[in-house]
């Protein structure tokens, strides 16, 4: 009987000692792997890129190049933005399914992108890398649940 309890009681401490041994410090941060990584926030970023979380920017930047990327007349800018000299992104939105398939053969057929990589997102919609007229493009849609759609496409000029 003596050494169940002995068991009972060496089992329970090394319980406790292994769960306290998982639990964060006091001062880290919960998820924290401790070799300079920092934890990130699923919310804010999205396809490897940290989203910035500011005001969107319907306007586009007068160094958008227009003259090689020109949106439909009527398409809706939901975010617009330049993050470098020789790079963009627009994000567009489109009511439904229906109408982001449209919007997203006419920007092919009005900016004569050539597709170089298609495939599909894990939400069903389009991703693509295109070239144009000294852009390359990496365009995706991402439909919501609730119908709008997003067309986010990001230019980077090499020329």
């Amino acid at each position: 009987m003596r050494s169940r309890i002995l068991f009972a009681g060496a089992a329970g401490i090394a319980l406790v000692c292994a769960l306290t041994g998982c639990a964060p410090e006091p001062g880290e941060v919960a998820g924290n792997t401790g070799k300079g990584e920092e934890v990130i926030n699923p919310e804010t970023e999205w396809g490897g890129h940290t989203v910035i979380e500011e005001t969107p920017v319907t306007v586009l930047p007068d160094s958008f190049p227009s003259d090689r990327f020109a949106l439909p007349t009527g398409a809706v800018i939901q975010n617009t933005g330049e993050t470098s000299e020789s790079s963009w992104f627009v994000v567009l939105v489109a009511e439904d399914r229906a109408a982001a398939d449209a919007l997203w053969q006419e920007m092919i057929d009005a900016n004569g992108l050539l597709a170089v990589e298609e495939s599909e997102n894990e939400v069903g919609g389009n991703v693509a890398t295109f070239e144009a007229t000294g852009l390359e493009v990496f365009a995706m849609m991402i439909p919501a649940a609730d119908g709008p759609v997003q067309l986010s496409y990001e230019l980077r000029s090499w020329s």
